[in-house]
């Protein structure tokens, strides 16, 4: 592991005796995050009629990005669409006291999403995942 936290001790010895002494020592880094999707039908409803092209117009695509290391935890996450920040929440950011973050999307928002989670120390790298019609 990059970030190696934890408590060090250092031990002197010598003929008259020893000496130990010992740190706690924390890392902080930016976050580190996974992006996947999955297909959600937006009312609930397994029965959604389907339409003439066989399309269920009822399912949404739900990006999930969630942080999988990172210290502090407390993360802000800032989505994009094509380069661009997207208005989510707070000017394209979004937060999750679970350690993730959620953009929902309809079937007809083709193009490359990336998720970039930030916390107090600087951003992490952007995971992109690129959308087909669906």
């Amino acid at each position: 592991m990059l970030f190696q936290s934890g408590v060090y001790t250092c031990t002197a010895y010598n003929d008259l005796g020893t000496l130990r002494s010992s740190v706690s020592l924390r890392v902080l880094h930016p976050p580190s995050c996974r992006l996947r999707k999955e297909f959600k039908k937006d009312d609930g409803d397994k029965n959604a009629d389907r339409d003439k092209d066989g399309e269920d117009d009822d399912e949404m695509l739900v990006l999930r990005c969630h942080v999988t290391e990172g210290d502090p935890r407390n993360v802000t996450f800032f989505w994009y669409h094509d380069e661009r920040l997207l208005r989510t929440g707070g000017g394209g950011s979004s937060s999750s006291s679970d350690g993730g973050a959620v953009l929902s999307l309809s079937g007809k928002e083709e193009g490359d999403y990336a998720c970039e989670p930030q916390n107090s120390v600087g951003a992490g790298q952007r995971y992109k995942q690129y959308i087909h019609q669906f």
